[in-house]
């Protein structure tokens, strides 16, 4: 093997470092030219073209057109030609176990949905009969899409912290989970690689890699989940980072208010306030606690109810505390808080009190602050998953 005597590795590795960086600037900047490419990855222009031209010949790029020229620029010699990935070179498959649903899907290598399949499950179903459902699922979309190696990147598997017993995933000495036994469990019918993470996780590397055409995606980025169970993602140098997360560190930033936010403690409160109700908030909820519930997580709640509106307080400033800690530790460009069953009422008063506080300079396309909320529907969780193979698979391979 021929080894590269300035940096010690091999040509080929080389070469696959360079695709990898070609595609991660795409991703990150989108179109771009060769000469561009050249000086922002720092190699010469001679050595993008003859990458990229094998790149194009594989189809994993393609030359989307000249670049226009900027306002008051001559527009002398030779126009730039843009160079782009084509997005339907491979597939993402993401699969989602998270709340009452199991979701797997297909993205474009951009995050554009292709097909998806939605299975709701029983919280008391067995492994076998999980197990089942996704091989069904998984057997109808290979038999619609033809899923083998060379049409998908792998695999991406979110799996939500209360399915973890049931799907045989355990907790290390470091607080790492370990996905082996069901990875196994996965193989025994699909034979793709396979990579694993929480939905957090996914969602994380979708809100980088799966931006808006027009965008820059965040360098730093938290996200926080704010329904079912409470998780954490943080991204920097938009790659995930390992160390603390999850709720043990939240709550040493925040000092414990989590508590106030698990679901259990939610519901205790929305039972409390019905049993406590005036007759006024029971006309408003027709004196069903389901309806008192429903009011309770929507924006349009009765606050004029003391005891409501004490409630509802109490929520908001545990908000404030958790989004105070996160910018305080991590410094992100960008706090995504993301779920169904979120408490909007008082989630977004304090996401509208934090962004004032940190105004957004940075991305100029978040006009309100750093700060976001972002309620994903459960058919939409499989994005995640598979942003999280398309990652693994295709860009941080060098599209190989």
């Amino acid at each position: 093997m021929t080894i590269n005597d300035t940096n010690g590795i091999s040509k080929l590795d080389l070469k696959r470092q360079n695709r990898m960086h070609i595609l991660r600037l795409l991703r990150n900047n989108g179109p771009t030219s060769r000469i561009d490419i050249a000086r922002e990855i720092g190699i010469t222009k001679a050595a993008v073209t003859i990458i990229s031209n094998e790149m194009i010949s594989e189809g994993i790029l393609y030359e989307k057109g000249e670049a226009q020229p900027r306002a008051r620029q001559a527009t002398r010699g030779r126009k730039k030609i843009l160079l782009d990935v084509d997005d339907t070179y491979r597939l993402g498959l993401g699969l989602t176990v998270d709340g009452c649903m199991v979701t797997m899907g297909l993205c474009t290598l951009r995050g554009r949905p292709v097909e998806r399949q939605t299975v709701r499950i029983r919280p008391d179903c067995s492994a076998e009969q999980l197990l089942s459902t996704i091989r069904e699922m998984y057997a109808e979309l290979s038999y619609k899409n033809d899923l083998k190696a060379g049409t998908v990147a792998g695999l991406g598997v979110c799996v939500s912290e209360p399915w973890h017993p049931l799907m045989g995933v355990t907790w290390d000495e470091y607080g790492q989970a370990d996905y082996s036994a069901l990875e196994k469990a996965l193989g025994e019918f699909i034979q793709l690689p396979m990579v694993f993470g929480s939905v957090a996780d996914g969602l994380a590397v979708a809100a980088i890699d799966y931006h808006p055409d027009g965008e820059q995606p965040p360098v730093n980025l938290v996200v926080m989940r704010a329904d079912y169970n409470l998780e954490c993602a943080i991204a920097v140098g938009r790659e995930l980072y390992r160390g603390s997360l999850g709720r043990p560190a939240l709550n040493r930033l925040t000092e414990g208010r989590l508590g106030v936010l698990e679901p259990a403690a939610v519901s205790r409160t929305i039972q409390r306030l019905y049993s406590e109700a005036s007759p006024e908030l029971l006309a408003q909820c027709d004196s069903s606690l389901q309806e008192l519930t429903r009011l309770f997580h929507e924006e349009t709640f009765y606050p004029e109810d003391p005891a409501v509106a004490a409630a509802l307080s109490e929520i908001e400033e545990a908000y404030l505390w958790v989004l105070e800690g996160l910018m305080a530790f991590y410094a992100p460009d960008r706090i995504v808080l993301f779920g169904q069953d979120a408490v909007k009422r008082p989630l977004q008063n304090a996401i509208s009190r934090f962004n004032k506080r940190y105004p957004q300079v940075k991305y100029p396309q978040l006009k309100d602050g750093p700060a976001v909320f972002d309620p994903i529907a459960p058919e939409d969780c499989c994005r995640a998953a598979a942003a999280l193979a398309t990652r693994a698979f295709f860009i941080n391979r060098g599209g190989y």
